[in-house]
């Protein structure tokens, strides 16, 4: 089943003008994924991709490194991964 219609049909109101830039936040989970495919295929606007290592995961600079290799895989998707250092309050 292909969701992008009902995705666009959902989100119509939500979306900007064609053209225009979107920044999508990835997690590297299914939901921001599904939401990073979709986006891509419906290709009405330049994508940027924008990964935040908030330091608290050791394997969060994988992460990082897997969403940069996909993001490599698409024509004209940016990819941003600012990193922050957070303190964990246990």
């Amino acid at each position: 089943m292909d969701l992008l219609p009902r995705f666009l049909a959902a989100c119509e109101d939500l979306m900007p003008e064609a053209g225009a830039t979107v920044v999508v936040a990835v997690s590297g989970g299914a939901d921001s994924m599904a939401l990073w495919d979709l986006m891509t295929r419906a290709a009405r606007w330049p994508l940027v991709i924008w990964h935040l290592d908030h330091g608290l995961r050791e394997e969060a600079p994988l992460d990082a490194e897997l969403l940069r290799a996909q993001a490599a895989l698409y024509v004209a998707v940016g990819f941003a991964t600012p990193s922050v250092m957070l303190e964990r309050e246990d």
